[in-house]
């Protein structure tokens, strides 16, 4: 059976207001590998395809990577490899989902993907995940919480990291039906000691949701802090937009806390990394608050750096600042 390993971007949210959506690439490491009897061997035609598709989709363009990642499904197809149709299908949906108008196609894959990984005999744990995040992305909360929960139920089955992503997921789900008892119930299941051993992208995950919740509970100040935290664990994941979001956060819970400085700071950087990366994440009201900030405090060399940052969104076609 080959091995699945996972790079790379995942949903998130903010309140009731969806973020540009993303999830794990997965790769399949086919050469040599025995399923059920069939040898598998590397394509060099959907080696070349799959390796173009995740250097676009690690710089950002998505549309550039699902181009790519039909070109791979279709070769993929034609050799029956079922291996391959479902690593390729899979990709495709996830690079799919992160556009609003593609993620009723992004689902027609994720089903594809499954059959294939079915008669593979592999187990991917990555896919429910998809399916939920999409149906979140599609305000479908409750159909998200019905595969969460059934998810959850496996309990020791899943992998532990896969375990802390359900839990922060239900978190957000939670939140989104303004439910913060069940969504303390959630942060409050997550393994301290296992968190401290996985990845940065889902110790991240769990951070953003725990400072959703200090959010929601009134508590800036943790809030402010959660979200600088998991800003950080984005950096260390090389997940930037969600590392600028959370920087915007960070910068929202400091000004209700009343550190305008820090307020300031955070809006400067957050929107200095979406504006450098192409991100179409709305920055405009962090913009407006930083300059405003800075203004306020007499701060000239801030200001002037918000300055720029107004000609730079406005060089690369952002209006309305």
């Amino acid at each position: 059976m080959p091995s699945l390993f996972t790079n790379r971007f995942n949903f998130f949210f903010h309140v009731s207001r969806a973020r540009n959506v993303s999830c794990s690439l997965i790769t399949c490491i086919l050469a040599g590998c025995a399923m059920r009897n069939e040898i598998v061997h590397v394509d060099n035609e959907i080696a070349r395809n799959t390796a173009a598709a995740r250097g676009a989709y690690t710089s950002g363009n998505d549309g550039k990577a699902a181009a790519y990642y039909r070109r791979a499904l279709g070769r993929a197809r034609a050799m029956d490899s079922a291996p391959e149709i479902a690593c390729n299908a899979y990709n495709l949906a996830v690079c799919l989902a992160a556009d609003r108008e593609g993620r009723d196609e992004a689902l027609s894959y994720l089903r594809e993907a499954q059959i294939e990984f079915d008669r593979a005999g592999i187990s991917a744990w990555e896919l429910p995940l998809l399916e939920a995040r999409i149906a979140r992305a599609q305000s479908r909360v409750g159909d998200a919480v019905s595969i969460a929960r059934a998810q959850l139920s496996e309990g020791r089955n899943l992998p532990p990291e896969k375990l802390i992503q359900w839990h922060a997921l239900m978190a957000e789900l939670m939140c989104d039906q303004s439910d913060l008892e069940g969504a303390a119930r959630e942060i409050a299941s997550i393994n301290q000691r296992q968190l401290k051993k996985i990845r940065a992208e889902i110790r991240a995950e769990a951070a953003a949701a725990a400072a959703r919740l200090h959010s929601l509970n009134e508590n800036p100040a943790d809030a402010a802090a959660g979200y600088a935290s998991a800003a950080v664990l984005w950096r260390a994941a090389s997940k930037y937009e969600e590392m600028a979001i959370s920087l915007n956060d960070a910068g929202a819970a400091y000004e209700r806390v009343g550190d305008k400085h820090a307020a300031a700071l955070n809006y400067y950087r957050s929107v200095r990394s979406l504006i450098e990366s192409g991100s179409a994440f709305p920055f405009e009201k962090a913009l407006s608050r930083g300059v405003s900030l800075a203004a306020e405090l007499d701060e000239a060399e801030l200001l002037r750096q918000f300055r720029h940052l107004e000609e730079a969104a406005q060089q690369k076609g952002k209006t309305g600042l």
